[in-house]
């Protein structure tokens, strides 16, 4: 990008009233060009394609020359305009229908005089690196930004990215954890495309996706008439990811009695197909994923702990998206200018407004809602910037607070209902007796939180 002595802006002041301001950009290191008609302004946006964002400067406006305004706006959709108006005591003045309609459609932000100084230069600075990053979406994937194809500066961010470096040199099972939303996948696809594997198949399997009857022949396959429906030999996904990576998201949905098989592969690298006898030698690696506290999930006896430190051998920890809030901007501009830009052609960046509403917000979902709350309201968006009310945050603030009690006692009920199973060795009568529930009532909790009995 042009470093911070080359930011261009060009100045429309039909009045010839610009003298200020040019005297506070050359202050601040900005280099300035001048236009003083609609005809000029509209040859020096066509002749100098550097400059960034126009800044227009005048408090008449006579005739039809709102008109001719707005159509050369609409003519430079791509500039990122800032529109200065006079003090606010003569607003309603000047803010008629077409002007308002010109703010709301084409200009990136308006100020009042006289001008604050500090808020100007910030909204200016704002302006031009959301119209650079438009301008050159590819430059947001250079190493200053990001890299194995992950957004990102941040401390936090850079240290993953060492330790995704230093885990590409190796072989060993890899365990990625975070919480969700946070890019586990990126970083499992990270280790394998930057590894001697890359050209093999890297196999990806949610292990929360598949039923434990049809789990065990998605990972190791099946022989020709090993059960009702084998009609042909299937091979598993641990077996087509031969040479490359197998990518287990989700690992703490694995049922326990094929944790037990998957750490039989782990350790003697060889596989038996459902229905088979024949012990089939492997070179897969495994990446793990998981938003699950394994730790913990030993300890209740829900994961294996044998299979835990077997994953365990290399432990990368992604970030979530409050522990690197410096990245938010840089995403946002990622998505909107990338992704998402084909959403729609008026919404082309954020005001200030709407990047502090951002900043405030806690975001549970880390990158992944952030990603899906700018694509809606980019979509929803009439403006020419999105704003507070097309994040519709304050909505879903409320909703999440309104079941936080409901959420909290459905998780107290699932997990007494998970604990007394596991101290009753899955005996329902005796865990109903224990909880003081019915067997019926207890099945109705079963099914509804999605419970697993072995």
């Amino acid at each position: 990008m042009e470093s911070h002595s080359q930011r261009h802006v060009l100045i429309f002041s039909p009045s010839g009233t610009a003298q200020t301001l040019l005297d506070m950009l050359k202050r601040h290191h900005w280099s300035v060009s001048l236009a003083d008609t609609i005809q000029q302004a509209s040859d020096r946006i066509r002749q100098e394609k550097p400059y960034v964002a126009v800044v227009i400067l005048d408090q008449q406006y006579p005739g039809d020359w709102l008109d001719k305004l707005t159509r050369l706006l609409a003519q430079a959709a791509n500039i990122n305009w800032i529109l200065i108006l006079p003090q606010t005591d003569l607003v309603h003045e000047s803010l008629d229908h077409k002007l308002e309609t010109l703010i709301k459609d084409y200009c990136f932000d308006y100020q009042h005089e006289p001008l604050q100084e500090s808020v100007f230069l910030s909204v200016l600075g704002h302006a031009h690196g959301m119209a650079e990053i438009y301008r050159h979406p590819s430059q947001i994937n250079t190493p200053e930004y990001a890299r194995y194809g992950i957004i990102g500066h941040s401390q936090p961010m850079q240290h993953l990215f060492q330790q995704i470096s230093r885990v590409c040199q190796q072989d060993e099972p890899v365990m990625i954890s975070g919480e969700t939303g946070t890019g586990k996948e990126l970083v499992a696809n990270a280790i394998h495309y930057h590894s001697r594997r890359a050209d093999k198949q890297l196999v990806a399997i949610n292990c929360g996706s598949l039923t434990d009857s049809l789990i065990q022949a998605e990972l190791f396959g099946y022989e020709k008439g090993a059960f009702t429906g084998a009609f042909k030999r299937k091979i598993g996904r641990i077996e087509s990811a031969d040479g490359g990576t197998l990518f287990l998201d989700e690992i703490a949905d694995l049922p326990l009695s094929q944790q037990a098989n998957l750490l039989r592969f782990l350790q003697g690298k060889t596989i038996v197909r459902v229905g088979g006898y024949e012990e089939i030698p492997l070179d897969t690696r495994v990446i793990a994923a998981t938003n699950v506290d394994l730790k913990q999930a030993v300890s209740k006896g829900a994961f294996r702990e044998d299979l835990y430190y077997r994953l365990h051998v290399l432990h990368l920890e992604v970030p979530p998206l409050r522990e690197r809030a410096e990245d938010i901007e840089l995403l946002c501009r990622y998505f909107l200018n990338h992704d998402l830009c084909a959403a729609s052609r008026k919404a082309r960046g954020l005001s200030a407004e709407a990047l502090e509403v951002i900043y405030q917000y806690d975001w549970k979902g880390n990158v992944r809602e952030l990603s899906n709350t700018l694509k809606h309201a980019q979509i929803m968006s009439e403006h020419r910037l999105i704003r507070p009310a097309d994040l519709n945050l304050e909505r879903r603030q409320h909703e999440r607070a309104s079941i936080t009690l409901e959420q909290c006692r459905a998780d107290a009920d699932r997990n007494a209902i998970q604990d007394s199973l596991r101290q009753y060795h899955n005996n329902v009568s005796e865990t109903a007796q224990a909880l003081g529930i019915s067997r019926v009532t207890l099945h109705r909790l079963i099914n509804k939180y999605q419970l697993r009995i072995e």
